[in-house]
């Protein structure tokens, strides 16, 4: 958040509320995201390069990273 303020004042404030809108969705209708791996789903943000890996546990959704598109995607897949 705080790389995005430096770069636009306020683009770091609507880099976080795109972050809880993802997650507003991923916890309405989680099943509508793609398998990443097994059991992992991942829900691409609008605007920004990044993306939420989340598992969809019995009674609760645990977010295990919140990536940007150029990482490497075993780094999220040590967060199991």
């Amino acid at each position: 958040m705080g790389w995005y303020e430096t770069r636009s004042l306020g683009l770091g404030t609507e880099f976080a509320r795109v972050v809880r809108a993802t997650f507003a969705v991923i916890e309405r209708t989680p099943f509508q995201f793609p398998e990443a791996a097994l059991g992992i789903r991942r829900a691409v943000m609008r605007r920004f390069p990044y993306a939420a890996y989340f598992a969809i546990e019995p009674n609760s959704i645990a977010v295990l990273a919140v990536f940007h598109h150029r990482r490497h995607p075993a780094h999220w897949r040590a967060r199991r």
